[in-house]
């Protein structure tokens, strides 16, 4: 065993003696330029807040997704809303919760979400 390990370090042993410092080359690719940044998908509801009334004709935030990534919406408090897979909001009750679209990272786009917050109250017609 100790002979065969002689053998294969004295290779080694002789390399580095040869070399002087200034004859090695060391390449480390950790900082190029060719290295891969992910884009944005660009996430932004067109308001922070919405007030809406069940029961009501309501507008709400749209969702801007500047490269067509594929959202997931979700709502915090699903007694008060809820947001199907399409982005269409169903009010249940009054509160607030808050509405959010997000992505997971690919290849290409990094992980990003948008918010805002919807205050859904009772009409107050009868």
């Amino acid at each position: 065993m100790k002979k065969s390990l002689f053998l294969y370090l004295l290779p080694l042993a002789v390399l580095a003696a040869g070399c002087g410092a200034d004859e090695i080359d060391i390449y480390d690719d950790s900082t190029d330029s060719d290295s891969t940044e992910l884009t944005d998908p660009g996430l932004a509801w067109s308001a922070s807040t919405c007030e809406a009334t069940i029961g009501a004709t309501n507008t709400f935030p749209t969702l801007t997704n500047d490269y067509g990534v594929s959202v997931v919406y979700t709502s915090s408090d699903a007694d008060v809303a809820t947001i199907d897979t399409d982005g269409g909001i169903t009010l249940i009750a009054a509160g607030t919760t808050t509405i959010t679209a997000s992505n997971t990272a690919t290849s290409t786009y990094s992980a990003s979400s948008a918010a805002y917050t919807l205050t859904v109250s009772k009409s107050t017609d009868t």
